[in-house]
């Protein structure tokens, strides 16, 4: 009987099994910490400070808060959230990566701005502010190594770590959209959330989504410089899946396909890491669900989760009425 005991534990293993994290109580204590650290530093300092100033001390917060948490486990900080080295073929395909996410990442967008003012149009000003380098390092650097390290390795790592892969790439998504705290980024953050969700198992490395994330925003810190030398046309013939013109038929042929061809390219660069790095079962495991029954919804990431939905709630009501109360951002 304890033989076959074992033989089932071993069935229910997660795939990824060696694979260190945190446990799903404290990667999701780490997520609500950061979460309310950003919105109220964020708040207070909104009329004093750069808005730059409390994202740097928040995931200051976040890399103190995960060490102890870690050495509460015993367990190593490079190794829990993922650290490790990968193939030089993997960051190409991380690369590739990032051009394919272009039309899909653009489709959305555009088609999610026909339903929700455009936050970024309101804030551009704060968001982009600086010099370019300096824009570069608070907008792409910063968020492109920070959100990969909270909502990849550390949450989607716990998550998948309980056998529940699949659940794992769609909450860490859901909740990586939802840290942008507007409808209009949320639908857009979640498709890129689900590919770098797969490329962090895929890989079992965070670098890789650290290299798609910062290039993915660093092309929207030049595009806003393009924008401010050259003119919003000169800078749409350059990003060409910025701003889609759905009145035109073509147009919208055109960028469909391309969407289609850049969920294809995705596809085939996510088998080429996992074949690389020897994480194919777990990319196979995505499709076939299922993996465990952990509970992956603990009191703090409820607490998180209710808390998003209600400040995504207000801040995307507030832009739909901003000029009728004189609301600015």
């Amino acid at each position: 009987m304890k033989e076959r005991a074992d033989n089932n534990i071993a069935q229910e293993a997660p795939v990824r099994g060696g694979t260190s994290a945190l446990s799903v109580r404290s990667a999701n204590l780490l997520f609500l910490i950061t979460v309310l650290c950003l919105t109220i530093l964020s708040g207070i300092s909104e009329r004093s400070l750069p808005s730059s100033v409390p994202i740097v001390i928040t995931y200051i917060i976040m890399l103190i808060t995960a060490v102890m948490l870690c050495r509460k486990e015993g367990i190593p900080f490079p190794q829990a959230f993922r650290f490790r080295r990968v193939r030089g073929r993997t960051l190409l395909m991380a690369v590739i990566i990032t051009v394919a996410l272009q039309p899909v990442a653009g489709l959305i967008a555009n088609l999610t701005n026909l339903l929700f003012p455009n936050l970024l149009d309101v804030v551009e000003d704060s968001l982009y502010g600086g010099s370019f380098l300096l824009n570069l390092v608070t907008v792409a650097l910063i968020p492109g190594f920070c959100e990969e390290f909270l909502l990849r390795g550390n949450a989607a790592n716990a998550y998948s770590r309980t056998g529940r892969v699949r659940a794992a790439v769609l909450l860490s998504s859901l909740l990586f959209g939802l840290i942008h705290q507007n409808a209009t980024q949320f639908f857009y953050a979640f498709a890129i959330g689900v590919v770098l969700a797969l490329l962090f198992l895929a890989s079992d490395s965070i670098w890789p989504g650290v290299l798609v994330h910062f290039l993915n925003n660093g092309a929207s810190v030049v595009e806003e410089l393009v924008k401010k030398q050259h003119g919003a046309e000169f800078s749409n013939r350059i990003f060409v899946f910025s701003e889609i013109d759905f009145s035109n038929a073509k147009n919208v042929i055109f960028y469909v396909l391309a969407f289609l061809i850049g969920l294809a390219v995705i596809g085939l660069c996510l088998r080429v890491v996992a074949r690389d790095e020897g994480n194919e079962q777990v990319l196979a495991q995505c499709t076939k669900g299922g993996g465990g029954t952990a509970k992956l919804w603990t009191p703090a990431l409820v607490i998180a989760f209710i808390f998003l939905i209600v400040i995504t709630v207000i801040i995307t009501g507030a832009m739909f009425f901003a000029d009728d109360i004189g609301l600015s951002f």
